[in-house]
């Protein structure tokens, strides 16, 4: 029975969070914005976080719109998905033909955010490593997100496009290193002989 309930729980959450966003793309392409974007600030407002907090079982008071372990696979699956469906749509050729524009773009993506950021966050008064992480968070990019407004726009097969999907993947490789780094050192830090 409770089984049933937490599977009920994701059908409705997956309902209200899928209605929201199309909702939200709808108006966003109508106004001649991308609909990613719309999509992205259904999910910021009907969120747990936002009005999420408001929609309570009449029952149980407790949240209707629970983001659990479910929900947020489903949503690394959606990723997923859509990463695979713009493979399809280059060949490694192709993906390879942006060579240093793309590894330059990548690096200036991730060398500038990231050093931008160590630098404020050390004037905050954050520590080197504190400093470390926030910095290598403000590197990440969404691959997922630049391709979806590439579709939209049927940019997917430009040039333009060959070099944003590359350096973006240079640029999330980097950053992954980054990271690793400040996990190394933690575990180093941490270590007692």
């Amino acid at each position: 029975m409770a089984a049933e309930a937490g599977f009920i729980e994701v059908i409705i959450a997956v309902g209200i969070l899928l209605a929201a966003a199309k909702l939200m793309g709808e108006l966003f392409s109508r106004i001649k914005l991308p609909i990613v974007l719309g999509e992205l600030l259904a999910g910021m407002i009907i969120g747990p976080f936002a009005l999420g907090a408001f929609l309570l079982h009449p029952e149980t008071g407790e949240s209707i719109l629970k983001i659990g372990p479910e929900l947020r696979t489903l949503g690394e699956i959606g990723a997923i998905v859509i990463l695979f469906m713009a493979g399809l749509e280059m060949t490694p050729k192709e993906f390879l033909r942006g060579g240093k524009a793309s590894f330059t773009v990548g690096t200036l993506g991730v060398v500038v955010p990231f050093f931008a950021g160590l630098l404020v966050f050390q004037a905050f008064g954050y520590d080197a490593l504190q400093a470390m992480m926030i910095a290598t968070a403000l590197t990440a990019t969404s691959i997922a997100i630049s391709i979806q407004v590439l579709k939209e726009f049927n940019k997917i097969k430009s040039p333009e496009a060959r070099l944003i999907i590359a350096a973006a993947v240079v640029d999330d490789i980097l950053a992954m290193q980054y990271y690793l780094c400040y996990i190394i050192r933690k575990c180093r830090g941490n270590r007692q002989y």
